[in-house]
């Protein structure tokens, strides 16, 4: 025996009021969920205010974080031969550090393989850190002064670490939170 099914056919009057009955429930349903939903919705107001990240350096050694925001600190050490006359021209060639000079750093620094030094730990608001104890000059260069300049940067410590490995490759942030150059 075989079965056949009948569907409903609707024509005229009855088609156009079961499409327009469907169509006012839709319209009910969505409004009063909206209306539910604006209702039980409170308004929340979130204030942004960014971090305030300045570090300095002082009398040319001391790294100081200025700003409103804990950072991790590298510095880079910059040695020039200045001449001694009215123009203070720096010349093209630079000194050797370990023939012209030596410097001795903070043992809170360590100096990686991109030539940067970097403070281990995380410099607070207002702390300062002194990168270079002891600076000596080794030979001299007639009409020649020996200038050492440090230019410090700094990524602030949160929201993630990810920052810092990101801009300075040659650096990761270890479990403790402390600077540690990375191994190959």
């Amino acid at each position: 025996m075989q079965k056949t099914f009948r569907f409903f056919r609707w024509s005229g009057k009855k088609a156009v009021l079961a499409l327009a009955l469907t169509v006012v429930i839709a319209v009910l349903t969505v409004n009063v969920t909206v209306a539910a939903i604006v209702m039980r919705t409170q308004t929340i107001r979130n204030k942004f205010s960014p971090a305030a990240l300045e570090i300095s350096t002082w009398s040319g050694n001391d790294v100081i974080n200025s700003g409103d925001t804990p950072v991790y600190v590298r510095a880079i050490v910059i040695a020039t031969w200045t001449s001694d006359d009215a123009e203070k021209t720096v010349h093209a060639f630079a000194p050797d550090e370990g023939v012209d000079y030596e410097i001795v750093t903070s043992a809170d620094w360590f100096k990686a393989s991109d030539g940067f030094y970097y403070y281990k730990n995380v410099l607070a608001p207002a702390q300062t850190s002194t990168l270079i104890t002891k600076a000596t000059q080794l030979r001299s260069i007639e009409g020649h002064t020996l200038r050492v300049f440090v230019i410090s940067s700094a990524i602030q410590t949160a929201p993630t670490d990810e920052a810092v490995e990101a801009s300075w490759p040659a650096i990761r942030v270890a479990a403790d939170g402390t600077l540690e150059e990375k191994t190959a």
